[in-house]
């Protein structure tokens, strides 16, 4: 499942690098230049996981943020699962969700890219 998570988010993100922005607010630039991911899965040593955690890791939280704003938001957060009828969201990724669009963010899950 994480191999197949883990294609399509690199599909996206090489999608992202040639979206040019000038059909939006800015005249030169990617999309790609305003997406980040936010690796928090993935296998981590005890000691690796106690310092991500000490600074500030938390579980559940979205795999990516797009941080160009449109008219009603100013940050898209999304939580990519593998589009695959067994994907599901823990309940710490929809306390997330729920958390963020609840703030003024728009907050989601993608089912593949």
């Amino acid at each position: 499942m994480r191999n197949i998570e883990h294609s399509e988010q690199v599909a996206l993100f090489k999608w992202a690098d040639m979206q040019p922005l000038s059909r939006y607010i800015f005249k030169e630039g990617r999309i790609g230049d305003f997406l980040a991911a936010c690796p928090n899965g993935g296998f981590r040593t005890v000691q690796t996981g106690s310092m991500l955690k000490a600074e500030g890791v938390r579980a559940g939280f979205p795999d990516m943020i797009l941080t160009l704003p449109n008219k009603n938001h100013c940050a898209l957060f999304i939580e990519l699962k593998a589009p695959t009828k067994t994907a599901r969201v823990s309940k710490e990724q929809r306390c997330w969700i729920d958390r963020l669009n609840e703030a003024g963010y728009l907050a989601c899950v993608a089912y593949g890219f």
